[in-house]
């Protein structure tokens, strides 16, 4: 997919621009139809990149083929422990090469970058560009109880869904290596999501669930709170630092990825802004520059599918 990055982005952008008229406003976060919970407010998304591929389809107004930009893109979830800190399973962010972070209620993209990934187990920390009000704090280990009721939050399935989602079972057991076994069924894109127990506290993080074709089903493993503790203390103390083309390329994955759900074309202005803005990058990298590349060519052919043109 590397190609793409040939592409004349200057040329790209003046094409959005005399192409599309400005699309509307971006919608503001309505208020959550359903209470949250201190730690649920606390439950981000987690976006990770891995690299680009092509997928070829056939256009909904012209039925022509086109070919088209596909990111090769995971989601799952997170618990903001620090203002600037999240903490997450490493299945969630290992492999890929950019992540993005969002709120709960919000579709407002945030750089993020590994902090330290455990070697050994399912835990992760994100360092993130900008800080975040709604914080976990007061983490310390505590005795659960079998059949002591816990639940999860996070946001599987569907990357688009804003408000995280909940799901309940009970301590099943303790396993010989220190994992936690619970009795519940959760879904792709809860990894990572925080573990809580009836006080609202965290308890861990859940890492896997039963493989159904093994016939596992209802179970769901999470990383105790001392595991997390320990890897929490080898944390570096100096933190990386984002610049502005890390915010923009967060931009630029988090509409490519269509977490707005919004068609291109009505988001014409945001992305000749982003394509203009990769133009001046004083540095150029080839994947990078791939993306806002993708992106340009994805909104153009959004143009001729909304012009019917073949």
């Amino acid at each position: 997919m590397r190609w793409l990055s040939t592409l004349s982005l200057p040329a790209l952008s003046l094409a959005i621009v005399a192409a599309f008229p400005a699309g509307p406003a971006l919608a503001q976060d309505a208020e959550p139809a359903v209470n949250l919970r201190p730690i649920d407010r606390a439950t981000v998304r987690i976006l990770s990149l891995r690299g680009l591929d092509v997928s070829r389809g056939e256009g909904r107004t012209t039925h022509v083929t086109r070919v088209a930009a596909n990111p090769l893109s995971s989601h799952g979830s997170g618990v903001v422990i620090g203002p600037r800190l999240v903490l997450t399973a490493r299945h969630v962010v290992w492999s890929a090469n950019a992540w993005v972070v969002f709120a709960p209620n919000s579709n407002e993209p945030i750089a993020a970058r590994p902090l330290y990934v455990d070697p050994d187990r399912d835990i992760a920390f994100l360092t993130l560009d900008s800080p975040l009000e709604e914080v976990v704090t007061g983490l310390e280990e505590r005795r659960l109880t079998l059949s002591e009721r816990v639940s999860v939050s996070g946001y599987p399935l569907d990357l688009r869904e804003t408000i995280p989602a909940a799901a309940s079972g009970e301590v099943s057991r303790v396993t010989r290596n220190g994992d936690l076994h619970l009795t519940m069924t959760v879904n792709p894109g809860h990894s990572g999501g925080p573990v809580i127990d009836a006080e609202g506290h965290l308890v861990g993080i859940l890492s896997a669930r039963g493989r159904m074709d093994r016939g596992v089903e209802g179970l769901a493993i999470a990383v105790p709170m001392r595991q997390i503790l320990a890897a929490r203390g080898r944390l570096p103390s100096t933190p990386p630092t984002f610049t502005q083309v890390d915010r923009d390329v967060a931009q630029v994955i988090s509409v490519l990825a269509d977490v707005e759900d919004r068609p291109l074309h009505e988001q014409s202005s945001s992305v000749a802004l982003l394509i203009r803005r990769a133009v001046s990058w004083e540095q150029h990298d080839p994947d990078r520059d791939a993306l806002a590349a993708a992106l340009a060519w994805n909104t153009l052919l959004g143009l001729l599918e909304e012009r019917r043109a073949a």
